[in-house]
């Protein structure tokens, strides 16, 4: 239980199911079950994963995506209306919901998330690391090692190359 509901973390990745089962999450490797579930947070933004959850979810069952790079697609949206699914966006999100969302990550353990701690002029190295797959999560610590490079904004540009 968390937070008073049973949690479910499904992921191909072992090195994630392995983090979410030492948070005391219980977790699968197949989306098999999806249909026991009242609410499903697509987090992957994979369309695979999309169309997964749309067509296999329960009736009733309330769909959050979280995950950003559907790109464009075409699904039979029978399954959504014919089961009263409701579908919402995460991208919305305001000053309110990351304050609340800020005040609900001091009662969660992270510890099992954060793998690596880099110096922020360390920037590029924590990207690598978490686009490679390297890290499961890279935490860049704010300090007086910044350089004018890092404050002038300009590694925020090289970062997306």
């Amino acid at each position: 239980m968390h937070r008073g509901h049973q949690v479910t973390v499904f992921d191909r990745n072992p090195q994630r199911l392995e983090c979410s089962a030492k948070a005391g999450l219980e977790t699968e490797e197949s989306l098999a079950q999806l249909d026991t579930f009242d609410a499903v947070v697509e987090a992957t933004g994979a369309q695979e994963a999309l169309r997964a959850v749309l067509h296999d979810s329960a009736a009733s069952a309330t769909i959050l995506l979280l995950g950003m790079s559907y790109g464009a697609s075409t699904f039979d949206f029978e399954q959504v209306v014919g089961y009263d699914k409701t579908i919402v966006g995460s991208v919305g999100s305001g000053h309110d919901d990351f304050e609340q969302a800020i005040e609900l990550l001091q009662h969660i353990d992270t510890s099992t998330l954060i793998e690596k701690v880099l110096p922020m002029s360390e920037y590029q190295q924590a990207w690598q690391m978490a686009r490679s797959g390297e890290a499961l999560k890279v935490v860049l610590r704010v300090d007086s090692s910044l350089d004018a490079r890092v404050l002038s904004g300009d590694w925020a540009r090289k970062a997306w190359r």
